[in-house]
């Protein structure tokens, strides 16, 4: 805890002030830091008086609200102010003096600490491992449950943006949280397990410690219930995720064997579907389960055995990613045969025979699809002649007959890519209101096809 002398408290406070004036903040910012100011002076407070919860609730609380800074304002102040950096200084000290005094002054439920002369001896490096062991994994579990929280909320953000950044940034940020609870869960579970060994009974720890056995209890319990929390949300979200992964799996090859392959637009929509999901978010954040659940060492005591529920959910996982891999495969095997009927269709390709041929229209229809698509149509011929068409549309209240003659025309023309292309285009004359034909125009463009260009006049 940070005990400054007064006159040093006078001066800093001075300093600040006249720096604060030199560079003021937005005021918007400077509404934040009251708060973060008025919290770390209550953690002082509080720590002076030794009541060291509420202490620390104000400096989570302080540093929370400097985070809220830090984050929504980012680039809007100068993060070498001196009020910030005087508000790091602070909440490092106090970090440091809180540890410290906790350590020396325990919290009313933690009254009497575990010490070697309150004990026997056979048992005393258990208890003073667990006075170590329960701090850390107290913080160690508050960060990692956020972070494994962050896989259920993810789909959600994937669905709209498709971001496979985003999905990296949960997984690192997964690994990063997830480290020191990793390297605590094995010890801190031997150390349990050691002590619920020797005193498994209430009764056995009040007869060996009668003066200590209900500090004993609360320590040990609280060690227990915080790893059975972790391992209870840390099961359900990776179970869950890995359930709705082999779904996702299921789903694919269904539908891989429903459709019809001949169809593209829907072939190609299923595998981009698939793609999507099962491959890209699934394939990806199932890297979850490696980093959740990572490698543990044989010969386990037995009270440490993984539960027959994480040894499946883990042989799921395995079988995701063979399914996978079969799936993968799959797919591209349909490409590849959709890819040998493309490349056969067009080989076969022709010019349409059983047309009319475009007789008169020839140069009016040329010159108005040359200017229209940039360069002249290598062929044209009629597959829907000349049909008038009279439409009323009701416009402003007032009833609009206008009548078209519509002409049908395939056309064969060159890309810039230089294949060759066969295009269904339909053009249009409108009737004017002394009863002749308007100018051709063009209407729209239907279906397509390639063509090579050998056959392009066979």
């Amino acid at each position: 805890m940070s005990r400054f002398p007064k006159l040093g408290v006078i001066l800093s406070f001075l300093l600040i002030s006249f720096v604060c004036e030199a560079e003021k903040m937005d005021p918007r910012i400077t509404y934040h830091t009251d708060v973060v100011e008025k919290k770390l002076n209550q953690a002082e407070d509080y720590l002076k008086q030794n009541k060291f919860k509420f202490a620390e609730q104000q400096l989570v609380s302080a540093q929370n609200k400097l985070d809220t800074i830090y984050k929504d304002y980012a680039g809007k102040f100068d993060v070498n102010h001196p009020l910030m950096l005087d508000f790091k200084k602070r909440i490092d000290y106090l970090k440091s003096k809180f540890t410290v005094n906790v350590t020396a002054n325990p919290t009313p439920h933690e009254k009497n600490p575990i010490t070697n002369t309150q004990i026997t001896s056979d048992i005393s490096p258990v208890i003073d491992a667990i006075n170590l062991m329960l701090p850390k994994v107290l913080d160690a579990v508050k960060e990692a449950r956020f972070a494994v929280m962050a896989l259920n909320s993810i789909e959600a953000d994937y669905s709209q943006y498709r971001n496979q950044n985003k999905l990296k940034s949960v997984l690192d940020n997964l690994q990063n949280k997830l480290t020191s609870i990793n390297a605590l869960l094995p010890n801190a579970e031997q150390l349990t397990h050691s002590f619920r060994s020797q005193y498994p009974t209430q009764e056995s720890l009040e007869a060996a410690f009668p003066k200590q056995a209900y500090n004993l209890d609360v320590r040990i319990k609280s060690l227990e219930n915080n790893i059975f929390a972790w391992k209870m949300n840390r099961d359900r979200v990776v179970i869950g995720l890995v359930s709705a992964a082999l779904l996702s799996i299921n789903e694919a090859n269904i539908s891989l064997e429903s459709i019809d392959v001949s169809n593209k637009v829907k072939l190609s929509v299923a595998i981009g579907h698939i793609q999507m999901w099962t491959v890209n978010y699934y394939g990806y954040l199932m890297d979850a389960v490696a980093i959740v659940y990572p490698t543990v060492t044989e010969n386990r005591p037995e009270g440490l055995i993984m539960s027959v529920e994480n040894i499946n959910m883990l042989a799921d996982a395995k079988k995701f990613y063979t399914q996978l891999h079969q799936l993968e495969l799959k797919i591209a095997q349909i490409n590849n045969q959709n890819q040998i009927a493309i490349q056969e269709k067009v080989k076969n390709a022709r010019f349409p025979s059983d047309v009319q041929p475009i007789g008169h229209d020839r140069s009016m229809v040329t010159q108005l699809l040359t200017q229209f698509f940039g360069v002249k149509p290598e062929r044209l011929a009629i597959y829907a002649p000349w049909e008038e068409t009279t439409v009323a549309k009701w416009i402003k209240g007032i009833w609009n007959i206008e009548t078209y003659k519509y002409l049908g025309v395939w056309m064969l023309k060159r890309n810039e890519s230089g294949k060759y292309f066969v295009y269904q285009v339909t053009v249009r004359h409108k009737k004017m209101n002394d009863g002749n034909w308007g100018p051709m125009h063009y209407w729209t463009i239907g279906s397509s096809y390639e063509i090579l260009e050998q056959n392009i006049h066979l």
